[in-house]
């Protein structure tokens, strides 16, 4: 027993060592363009506790045509998450930056956290999928070198942080008995369906290959979905999911028709592909082209529309529409718009993701299921209904909506702006005085620092990392502390009359680029006076 026992623990302590090398395209932009290594190093060492250690090894990037060598890039304790035959990473955490393995090479990475005020943050999402990894790396090592590092890892056949084949320029043959089909790679429809009438709809063809693009792509294909043949007096809609479609009922609206996903699903389609779709963040929205052509038919003027779900979940099963009478707790957010028009031109659909109404939950991003049909209503379509489909992308966004320094908006604010001077300020700034608005799965950083040569002055800035760790925006606010005084109060007040201004103030002393209706500024003209105006 003892000797079974030991080698057991031996056995488990030779796979925690264990560690695997990934040789992939390294993709790396410090502000100044990116460049590609093709033949770059990821190690990954499980830690035997559900954590592992990513290590990026001999990093370089180009800077203005300058090639700058980083080191060895170490993220430690990288929680693991199984995704079903997938596993995701995905870590924020201060990372050590050490000297690579060519002795030879002066590596400058190590000197970074010095530089960038002791530490040196790391926004990480990855992902290990047919024995490949993929991942997105932002370190923000701007105090150090005033710019960050952006990596992106991984070949080009995957996205970290979007749905396989969302361009839909991949096709595979589907079959069912002598019936084929052409699905898009990672996308499935009625003949790979299951469940108890599963025969009865595997025969009908309602996916195929087009060279229908949306305006502005560089893709050449598109999907194109169709309905069919009536079935049990009922017209199939044409459905395509990330999921498994399920057979289950023979009225068209019963929930037993349905699509699925489940990590614990072990099938796989004719391209070798599961039945969904994994997901490493919680993007904000998800946009998708389409182009709808309603057919005819008696049904046609009461049900016109065709829709698209997409549900964010944890990875385990979950169906859409869901079971009568059951409540999911593995949601974490659903984006839906059943009211898609028939135009027969291109449309741009954007849906944001609703996270508030499922935020007691308390489920982690996993798992998507994106559903697309050519009616909102099951078994209501037309016989000849189609629905083209190109790029469906998920959208992280790295900007914040607002922000507020002492409980104040700052007048003016644009999302695309990311400076803003003399800023009021009633006492002395603090971090817990600044107040902003970001994207549902945003990495928000805030920072104040002290003037060196004004008592009543400091420097707030705000750093916002995407959810996908893909991109990373920063928002530099100077503050005026205390009461200012301008002089704006001494000054002629007039109403807004076409005056040219070369500066623009607000009444309590912020310069902003320009005047809203109904707010009161001053305003310095072309020939030095300063004017109150009341902005029309």
């Amino acid at each position: 027993m003892k000797k079974l026992l030991s080698s057991f623990i031996l056995a488990a302590a030779a796979l925690t060592a264990q560690a695997t090398d990934y040789v992939t395209t390294l993709d790396i932009n410090a502000g100044s363009g990116s460049k590609k290594y093709p033949k770059s190093t990821v190690q990954v060492q499980p830690n035997g506790d559900g954590t592992c250690t990513v290590t990026i090894k001999n990093v370089k990037y180009e800077y203005y045509m300058q090639e700058q060598p980083v080191g060895n890039i170490v993220i430690e304790n990288v929680p693991m998450t199984n995704a079903g035959v997938y596993t995701i990473l995905r870590s924020v955490q201060d990372i050590e930056i050490v000297e690579g393995d060519d002795t030879n090479i002066s590596w400058q990475g190590p000197g970074y956290t010095a530089l960038n005020g002791g530490k040196l943050q790391a926004y990480f999402n990855g992902e290990i999928r047919g024995g490949k990894f993929y991942g997105n790396l932002i370190i923000d090592t701007f105090k150090a070198i005033r710019r960050s590092l952006k990596l992106t890892l991984g070949d080009e056949d995957y996205t970290i942080g979007q749905i396989p084949n969302s361009g839909f320029e991949k096709f595979h043959t589907a079959t069912a008995g002598s019936a084929t089909s052409q699905e898009p790679n990672a996308w499935h429809s009625f003949m790979t369906a299951t469940g108890t009438l599963a025969s009865a709809v595997k025969s009908a063809v309602h996916t195929k290959e087009s060279n229908e693009t949306r305006p502005g792509t560089t893709g050449k294909k598109s999907v194109l979905i169709t309905t069919g043949k009536a079935i049990f007096g009922q017209i199939p809609n044409g459905t395509i999911t990330t999921g498994q479609m399920n057979a289950g009922a023979a009225q068209a609206a019963n929930t037993g028709n349905h699509a699925f996903l489940d990590f614990s699903n072990e099938a796989l389609d004719a391209n070798g592909d599961p039945f969904y779709a994994t997901v490493d963040a919680k993007p904000d929205a998800i946009s998708v082209w389409v182009k709808f052509q309603q057919g005819g038919g008696d049904l046609a003027k009461d049900y016109p529309y065709a829709t698209i779900s997409a549900v964010i979940t944890d990875g385990k099963k979950y169906q859409d529409p869901e079971a009568e009478g059951t409540e999911y707790k593995n949601v974490v957010a659903k984006a839906q718009n059943k009211t898609i028009e028939s135009k027969d031109e291109w449309q741009k659909i954007t849906i944001p993701f609703d996270y508030d109404t499922y935020v007691a939950n308390g489920a982690d991003p996993n798992a998507i299921l994106v559903t697309i049909s050519t009616n909102a209503t099951p078994g209501k379509g037309s016989a000849d209904d189609k629905l083209y489909v190109d790029d469906v992308e998920l959208e992280y966004s790295s900007q914040l909506s607002s922000i507020k320094i002492d409980g104040q908006e700052i007048n003016g604010f644009e999302p695309g702006t990311y400076y803003y001077s003399k800023v009021p300020a009633s006492k002395k700034m603090t971090v817990d005085m600044i107040e902003v608005t970001a994207g549902a799965g945003a990495t928000v950083t805030k920072r104040v620092e002290r003037s060196s040569t004004d008592p009543k002055a400091s420097t707030a800035t705000i750093t916002v990392v995407s959810a996908d760790s893909k991109n990373i925006t920063r928002y530099t606010v100077d503050i005026k502390e205390g009461k200012v005084t301008n002089g704006i109060s001494t000054v002629e007040t007039k109403m807004d009359q076409n005056i040219h201004a070369t500066k623009i103030y607000t009444v309590s002393g912020q310069q902003v680029s320009k005047m809203q209706s109904g707010n009161i500024y001053v305003v310095k003209t072309a020939d030095g006076k300063m004017v109150k105006v009341v902005k029309k």
